[in-house]
């Protein structure tokens, strides 16, 4: 399902789909009190205090979305208390993410939570596709441009990281 960007006026938090799509045409418009409605309020605190902490401008968030192209959900979990949306991210220069957004019901509306943030369940669904790995009709493969560094990195940690095996099972 691709998001659509919309206006603030028709923001619903009536799915974590709606709520979704309200954050991400929040960053892109640069709507930073828009962008913190979309999250619950304990998120918000939270956030606030590590970007202050780390003298951070909070305005550097709109700079997440610069050169995106596309975004897609291209699925939905149920997880302990929420729900897990996974999102795949075109950028302009060819590169894909996908990743892993958090929601849960606050106040009888869905809203982006930080509160699985850093449950290893969820990195099976972080993966990463550079411009350069994407094959197309016009690819050429020349084998002295082939760097091991990935592979070495992942042979020096996939036994004591979790994250590193299941990037390694894609890979």
């Amino acid at each position: 399902m691709k998001v659509e960007i919309i206006d603030r006026e028709q923001t619903k938090y009536d799915t974590p789909e709606s709520t979704y799509a309200a954050m991400i045409s929040s960053l892109i418009t640069e709507d930073l009190d828009w962008y913190y409605e979309t999250f619950t309020e304990e998120s918000v605190v939270e956030n606030k205090r590590e970007y202050q902490e780390a003298n951070i401008d909070p305005r550097k968030k709109f700079d997440t979305v610069k050169g995106l192209k596309d975004i897609f959900i291209i699925d939905k979990i149920e997880y302990k208390s929420g729900i897990v949306l996974i999102v795949e991210t075109h950028e302009q220069n060819g590169t894909i993410m996908q990743g892993p957004s958090t929601f849960v019901k606050e106040h009888n509306k869905w809203k982006v939570t930080n509160k699985f943030a850093s449950d290893e369940d969820l990195w099976e669904y972080l993966d990463y596709i550079k411009p350069e790995e994407i094959v197309s009709s016009t690819t050429i493969i020349r084998p002295n441009r082939w760097n091991l560094n990935w592979y070495n990195r992942i042979k020096e940690h996939i036994e004591e990281r979790k994250w590193i095996r299941g990037f390694a099972e894609k890979v």
